[in-house]
């Protein structure tokens, strides 16, 4: 089975420079149909059998009121298109735009069961979204916050997630380890875990790839049979491709 990750960046497609975040301010206003449109064709090159996106949009003005959701699911051939507002607090929750910011997992068909949303306690960005995937595993995806003290207390109560599941998990995301992958070695350790990512190949930026942002931690029950980080550039991250065995 494979499992692709991306933090799509809502598919504004700054993909040269750092630059790009001042000089292309306008597109997060009005990204345009193109950047999107790469990571459909990724998807359907790679054929991943679940897909878990960071920085999607569900259908806002900035996207002409197209989901990008929707959109990768059909292109892709998914059943199931699971959305989430990755915003807990009501204001955030009801703004024109942010209302449509969130985090996705799509899946084949006959794959995915049921699915839970949860908020944690801390920083801005608090979702995480679990999906049951029959008697196999668990799939956790996260995307945590840019502040290193919120993001410690964020880790520490999606460790109470981990060791609360029933059965093997696998936690995927951008956990935006700015200061280096030490700040998940509680996590991995007290949640019986280990990072596919064994060489700590860098994710982010994706022009000139520099920082482990993005992750796979798997249950060691999950037979990992390989793990690539993709040299697509199709948002400022680089995607990255598990494949296991269940």
């Amino acid at each position: 089975m494979k499992i692709l990750f991306l933090n799509s960046g809502y598919g504004m497609g700054f993909t040269k420079s750092k630059r790009q975040y001042v000089t292309g301010f306008w597109r997060y206003l009005k990204p345009g149909s193109s950047p999107f449109k790469k990571i459909s064709l990724l998807v359907k090159r790679e054929r991943p059998e679940i897909v878990a996106l960071a920085e999607i949009d569900s259908g806002s003005a900035r996207t002409n009121f197209t989901s990008q959701v929707d959109l990768l699911k059909r292109e892709g051939g998914f059943a199931d298109g699971i959305f989430q507002c990755k915003y807990k607090s009501k204001p955030l929750r009801k703004l024109p735009i942010s209302k449509n910011q969130g985090n996705a997992v799509l899946a084949k068909k006959g794959l995915s069961a049921s699915h839970w949303f949860h908020y944690l306690d801390y920083g801005i960005k608090r979702l995480v979204i679990e999906v049951k995937f029959g008697s196999s595993f668990n799939l956790f995806l996260v995307h945590l916050a840019l502040s290193r003290r919120s993001r410690q207390k964020q880790i520490k109560q999606l460790l109470s997630y981990v060791k609360g599941s029933e059965q093997p998990v696998i936690v995927a995301g951008d956990f935006n380890l700015f200061k280096g992958s030490g700040e998940i070695d509680d996590l991995i350790k007290e949640g019986g875990l280990k990072s596919a990512n064994k060489n700590h190949q860098p994710t982010f930026p994706s022009w000139k790839p520099k920082k482990e942002l993005d992750f796979f931690l798997v249950s060691p029950s999950i037979k990992i049979k390989s793990f690539k980080v993709l040299s697509d550039i199709v948002s400022d991250h680089l995607p990255i491709l598990l494949e296991v065995e269940v």
